[in-house]
């Protein structure tokens, strides 16, 4: 798991480290030492990415109805993680579904308690979390998800995303462009990469496995 400062300083381009690496190569020399067997590098950098993959957490940020959740829950059985939709999690927590709350309360007041679920589900591992498009809208939300995690922006047309059963969705094509508008920005400075979803969802979900094993090295 990453500290914020650890995060903060990768998210500057600063070289940094977690505490992992260090604990991997002091291992790997106290055998060296003990057993007098030299453990070649690679075998050393497997194991570092087999214990960050069995705890790294894939987030998924992005519009709503942009295929998070299908996404997601595929991409889960494909990695072999455990899959987190945030709404379904909101509601698991205060027994009410987001566009409920956000009706009742505003949008507002809704962010404020979606943040905690974020917070509880950030600290968890081997994860796949889809987000709620608005999750961005609040910066602190950015360092619940990042600790532990590799967050993928999924990228659809905006002509191809579903409203159903979205209040904040509604009023056609350009309230939605509005929503991308106010809302790019932060999602470029959440994602570490970025994913098209305008086909079949199977080729958003081999595009991710492949950007999880191209980058256990930098995790």
């Amino acid at each position: 798991m990453n500290t914020r400062l650890v995060v903060e300083a990768k998210k500057r381009g600063i070289q940094s480290t977690g505490g992992l690496d260090m604990l991997i190569y002091q291992a790997k020399k106290s055998i060296e030492i003990f057993t007098g067997n030299k453990i070649l590098e690679p075998e050393a950098a497997r194991v570092r990415d087999e214990i960050v993959n069995s705890k790294l957490n894939i987030v998924l940020v992005g519009m709503p109805g942009s295929g998070k959740t299908t996404i997601g829950r595929n991409l889960a059985k494909s990695l072999d993680k455990n899959h987190i939709d945030l709404d379904d999690e909101f509601f698991r927590v205060y027994g009410k579904r987001p566009g409920q709350v956000i009706q009742e309360i505003g949008e507002e007041e809704f962010r404020k308690l979606e943040t905690e679920v974020v917070k509880n589900v950030g600290k968890m591992n081997n994860l796949v979390i889809s987000t709620g498009g608005g999750v961005v809208t609040r910066p602190e939300n950015y360092y619940h998800l990042k600790q532990n995690a590799l967050i993928i922006l999924i990228d659809r047309d905006i002509t191809k995303l579903s409203t159903r059963n979205r209040p904040l969705s509604q009023g056609g094509i350009k309230t939605l462009e509005t929503m991308l508008n106010n809302r790019k920005e932060s999602y470029e400075e959440f994602a570490d990469l970025k994913v098209v979803n305008n086909g079949y969802f199977r080729y958003a979900v081999e595009n991710i496995e492949k950007i999880v094993r191209e980058n256990l090295r930098s995790i």
